[in-house]
């Protein structure tokens, strides 16, 4: 899910833009510096093609944030560190925060219930481990509304699965538990629709807060490609689980279905990058920006025009702070 989760400017697992503070060789760094000394403020800028880029309060803390940082290392050309880039939602309490990351877990669990995990632990021991995320994200997420976490009657059904698995040793209660899962994440994902910011936004947006707003839309149909995936595996392991094909069972939760994941993360990647052509420092960005070159599209021109303006304004509140200190 983080894979694609991910996408700020590039989509839900986007990389962050470097926003950057150039030396006075550059251009828009040299702009921006002389424009913090007269006092003046940076306004919103415009993309090639008519787009315009608001700075709203949530980039600007982040814009100060990293500006503090290059004017206490004297850095030119420092990039974004996790630790202040990381910006948790703000309507998410930090109870529900370790309720969401139970979830998680129970997602990566829930995959190995027919290999060597179940073997080894047996129905009740296994049904006991998993026991453990599971009353963590029903306590941590009561009151939580249902389209940003767990709904009460799904945190109810996944316990009496697992009691039932504890008290009977049924096996079969343990095969169903990833089509409950997997459920779950699929109707999380459609739920978030109903707001402004789908799953995939928001979670782009936690680690990469600069995210410009026309990443939305991409977002919202990749959390309805995510969601029916899941809703798929959610089908398929139910009913494998019930006709009592266990090895195909198995094969299902244990590879094929995070195989079809991996390979459709590597697809959407490139996918993304080709969309937005908004790409990074690293090597890979670098051969895909030469495969598909920013210059050549409305949207590449946008992403080109966003990170200049994010560049600017960092130059422009860097220059501030050394100035004031």
């Amino acid at each position: 899910m983080s894979a694609s989760s991910s996408d700020r400017g590039n989509g839900a697992s986007s990389d962050a833009p470097r926003a950057e503070a150039r030396g006075n060789g550059d251009r828009a760094g040299t702009h921006a510096s002389a424009a913090a000394r007269a006092g003046e403020d940076v306004p919103s800028d415009a993309g090639p093609d008519g787009d315009r880029f608001e700075i709203d309060d949530a980039r600007r803390e982040v814009l100060d944030r990293h500006a503090r940082y290059i004017a206490e290392h004297h850095g030119r050309d420092v990039p974004l560190t996790a630790r202040q880039m990381f910006a948790p939602p703000a309507d998410v309490t930090p109870a529900q925060g370790i309720g969401l990351l139970a979830v998680m877990g129970m997602v990566v669990l829930s995959s190995v219930a027919g290999g060597r995990a179940l073997n080894s632990l047996g129905v009740r021991g296994f049904a006991l481990v998993m026991l453990v995320p599971a009353m963590v994200a029903a306590i941590t997420m009561r009151g939580a509304p249902a389209t940003a976490s767990l709904s009460a009657n799904e945190r109810a059904t996944l316990l009496a699965i697992l009691a039932i698995a504890v008290l009977t040793g049924s096996e079969l209660a343990i095969q169903l538990l990833p089509a409950l899962v997997h459920a779950a994440v699929a109707r999380l994902m459609m739920a978030s629709l109903q707001g402004e910011e789908s799953l995939i936004e928001r979670t782009a947006r936690v680690w990469h807060p600069l995210a410009p707003d026309f990443i939305r839309p991409y977002c919202r149909k990749l959390t309805v490609v995510w969601a029916w995936l899941f809703g798929i595996s959610a089908a398929v392991s139910a009913a494998l689980a019930l006709i009592g094909w266990k090895q195909a069972w198995q094969a299902w939760c244990g590879w094929i279905f995070w195989s079809v994941l991996a390979a459709f993360v590597a697809l959407e990647f490139v996918w993304r990058k080709a969309w937005f052509r908004y790409y990074g420092s690293g090597p890979l960005d670098r051969l895909l920006a030469r495969v598909f070159p920013p210059q050549a599209t409305a949207r590449g021109r946008r992403s080109m025009a966003y990170m200049r303006l994010m560049r600017e304004e960092l130059a422009r509140r860097a220059e501030a702070h050394r100035t004031s200190r």
